[in-house]
């Protein structure tokens, strides 16, 4: 029945029939079913009197739900949820009894396992002004018990959208917000405060709105929540924020910092789209005033590049000066600016960005100009010194550069290179960064290799540094020398095995002969958990183009298939992963030939154990099984095929389930290699072989599917044809699909007319047969699929 109609015969009988007998009849039916239905209706009446004053009653601390106190099964969670739109304020004051109840600490917090629903609801009931702060508030509490960086169901996620400018779902006034910003901000509690960074960041938001949250709410009118209406109060809402940032950046508080950053982040919306320039040029000039801040250079140089053509003149000169004011000028801001500044900035000091002609050469000057202050930098030693704990621990593109131009800046290299190495095994460990170090000795290989060979030398056996040395022998091409440091370092066991696989990566690998690379490959494959790193630096040597070919010697083909044979395949979080293309790479250059059979039986075996032992989904190596089945098919269907160890379930998933959307293995195989197989055993392998080919395919007119040759083959070969054809039965159902069944199974009935006229009468009976049951199968999926359309689009529930 349409609402509008159930709505006003609802009304009709609460107002013709005693409220009390209405409610005793739903509560005393004992149907779950019956009571929601009931509370559902409710949820449209919050305009009826009767309806409200039923809500209200159930709702006060001894009433049906407030004696729960909100401690819910799924059950009374929903009925709650249903009427909370009839009696928004009753609902919250029943939130926040419980909240600041006996056990108000777990319920108003993850901990709680239907916090995700009560925060919803709290987010609805704050689109009324009158409501808003103490729902906030109630969220708030919710917010601070989840980890800062939770992404599932994030509470602050919720939050976060109260406090855009559009697109909130609530109505509450842009200072009603700001006090909840401000309160946190003021609370001296750092949780609070770091909450109140992540709000104040969703109200300088000013580029892209968007919400997956329910703004419906019952039968209430409602909108998506506050939107400006004019210039004015766009202006007024970021100006304020703008404020409240500024006034914690100034602060000096322990979020500063993180408020300078908010600011700074927001910088270009703020100028560009919300035109607050009187507000932003106030804050910018009080906040450098205190300090250097060479990040909003940065970011006014990103409007200046991205922006500044649409502005007006004036505008356009305002924002320059702002860009002369925050310029980095002395040695030390621009050593910070150029060094330490995220990965993000985007800049140079020129202004010609990248041309047409060479897209790269803004990117290029900004290395360069990295480079220059570097090389005065090293000159200045208390500079130096005052930068150097900072420069071991940056993570950026440019940090390499500056590395180089403290070289190339030095006099004496030796001397530095020790000093940046100390300053290096100083630093706390989770937070050291090679980059400054790799770039310095790179530019060393250029222009000092005595001392570039020296020092990499004495890495070797080094305490703290020789732990990842090969990331250090990777700053120049590797030499004959530095195969045998790679050697060395490998013999002292200090380096974590891992770090060889920079060999893999930027082509370090590619001076190193085959049989270099094979000793050296053979030595860390001895070493505990070597294999990884072997079969990374494997695929990428031996990944090249499809158009490309490429001979390998026979010691760097037969480590290879020494690594596949020792592949085990690991499960549980290792499981799986990108390995199976690595590992199909590998196999397509080695595995061939006789040379490969011992390496691909082993490397089969490990992977039928895989599978049985349930290590490995069946699925998970599609590629490395088409892989083997093209390169060894007779092993692949000795050790995989017919194993009978292998589930007849595990099977099916492996080769026939998801043929849509994936190639099975068996398809790499040649129609006479399956049939040399089958001949060994036909009683046995036929059958098993029908089981496991996906038996038809598009055909070349009209995408008729088409019965393959292999099957045609079975047909004249099997000695027992009803086991083949009850397996090929089996196969015309799709074991997933999307659209209509119905119509992908009408599509396959041409399989089986395409056998009437087949010689064998046995076949020319079961394709009959197999024809009218699919007609028969066909109409009852189309039926089941009419009424589900029906029962779909016909509901009102």
């Amino acid at each position: 029945m349409p609402h509008a109609v159930a709505n006003r015969l609802a009304k009709r009988a609460l107002a013709s029939i005693p409220r009390n007998t209405i409610v005793q009849s739903f509560l005393e039916s004992d149907s779950e079913r019956l009571i929601k239905s009931f509370t559902r209706r409710l949820a449209y009446l919050h305009d009826c009197g009767p309806a409200v004053e039923i809500v209200n009653d159930w709702l006060k601390p001894d009433g049906w739900i407030g004696k729960a106190n909100c401690n819910f099964n799924p059950f009374g969670l929903e009925v709650f949820t249903n009427i909370a739109p009839v009696s928004p304020e009753k609902t919250l004051e029943a939130i926040d009894r419980a909240a600041n109840g006996e056990n108000g600490e777990v319920f108003a917090s993850r901990q709680n396992p239907q916090y995700n629903e009560f925060v919803r609801l709290l987010r609805q009931l704050a689109y009324e002004p009158e409501l808003f702060k103490s729902s906030a508030e109630l969220i708030c509490r919710f917010a601070l018990s989840e980890d800062r960086n939770e992404n599932r169901n994030s509470i602050r996620d919720v939050l976060k959208s109260l406090f855009y400018i559009q697109l909130s779902g609530t109505q509450a006034p842009m200072d009603m917000r700001a006090e909840i910003i401000t309160e946190l901000s003021e609370s001296g509690d750092q949780d609070k405060q770091e909450l109140a960074i992540v709000l104040l960041s969703s109200a300088l938001e000013t580029w892209h709105f968007s919400s997956s949250h329910d703004f419906t709410f019952g039968a209430r009118p409602r909108d998506f929540g506050y939107y400006p209406e004019t210039g004015e109060e766009v202006v007024r809402w970021f100006e304020t924020f703008v404020g409240i940032c500024t006034h914690l950046v100034l602060s000096g508080e322990p979020i500063s910092q993180e408020a300078k950053r908010i600011l700074c982040e927001h910088l270009r919306g703020l100028w560009t789209n919300a035109g607050i320039f009187d507000a932003l040029e106030d804050s910018i000039k009080q906040i450098h005033q205190q300090q250097a801040w060479n990040e909003a250079w940065i970011a006014v140089r990103e409007i200046i590049k991205y922006d500044s053509k649409g502005f007006e003149k004036e505008i356009s000169e305002r924002i320059q000066a702002l860009e002369r004011l925050l310029r980095p000028n002395d040695l030390l801001e621009r050593a910070r600016t150029f060094a330490l500044s995220d990965e993000n900035s985007a800049f140079t000091l020129e202004d010609d960005y990248e041309t047409e002609e060479d897209p790269m050469s803004g990117w290029k000057k900004m290395q360069e100009t990295t480079q220059e202050i570097a090389a005065q930098v090293v000159q200045d030693a208390e500079l130096f010194n005052s930068l150097m704990p900072e420069l071991v621990i940056t993570h950026n593109s440019r940090i390499y550069s500056f590395g180089r131009g403290l070289a190339y800046g030095c006099d004496d290299k030796k001397k530095v290179w020790e000093l940046l190495c100390v300053q290096f095994k100083n630093a706390p460990p989770e937070k050291r960064q090679f980059n400054l170090l790799t770039g310095f000795l790179s530019l060393c290989s250029e222009s000092d290799r005595a001392f570039y060979d020296s020092a990499l030398d004495s890495l070797i056996h080094e305490g703290v540094l020789g732990e990842w040395f090969p990331i250090f022998q990777m700053t120049s091409p590797i030499d004959h020398r530095g195969i045998e440091r790679l050697h060395e370092s490998l013999d002292t066991g200090k380096p974590r095995i891992q770090t060889f696989q920079y060999l893999a990566w930027g082509g370090n690998h590619e001076p190193i002969s085959d049989d270099e690379l094979a000793d050296l490959l053979e030595k860390i494959l001895s070493k505990e958990e070597g294999i990884g790193v072997v079969i990374e630096i494997l695929k990428m040597r031996f990944f090249i183009s499809k158009k490309e070919s490429r001979n390998y010697s026979e010691n760097l083909l037969t480590v290879a298939r020494e690594a596949l044979s020792e592949y085990s395949f690991p499960g549980g979080s290792k499981r799986h992963g990108g390995a199976d293309f690595d590992l199909e790479q590998i196999a397509n250059i080695c595995l061939n030939g006789k040379e490969g059979v011992e390496a691909t039986t082993q490397l089969c075996r490990h992977l039928s154990q895989a599978i049985t032992e349930n290590a490995i989904f069946v699925f998970d190596y599609p590629g490395l099984s088409s892989a083997l089945a093209r390169t060894q098919p007779m092993v692949f269907l000795e050790e995989i095929v017919g194993n009978s160890d292998i589930k007849d379930y595990q099977r099916r998933r492996m080769f026939v389930d998801g043929f849509e959307r994936r190639s099975n293995p068996i398809d790499a195989i040649s129609d006479n290699d399956l049939i040399t197989w089958c001949d060994r055993d036909p009683e046995s392998r036929y059958p098993l072989i029908a089981s496991m080919i996906q038996p038809f395919s598009k055909g070349e007119k009209e995408d008729k599917p088409e019965w393959k040759r292999i099957v045609l083959s079975i047909f004249e070969k099997a000695p027992r044809l009803e086991a083949v054809l009850v397996y090929l039965s089996r196969s015309i159902r799709p074991s997933g699909w999307s659209g209509s069944l119905a119509a992908i199974l009408e599509k396959r009935l041409v399989l089986f007319q395409s056998l009437y006229d087949h010689h064998n009468a046995e076949i020319r009976a079961w394709a009959k047969s197999q024809y009218s049951a699919l007609q028969e199968s066909i109409k009852q999926e189309r039926e089941w699929e009419e009424a589900r359309e029906r029962k779909r689009n016909e509901t009102f529930e």
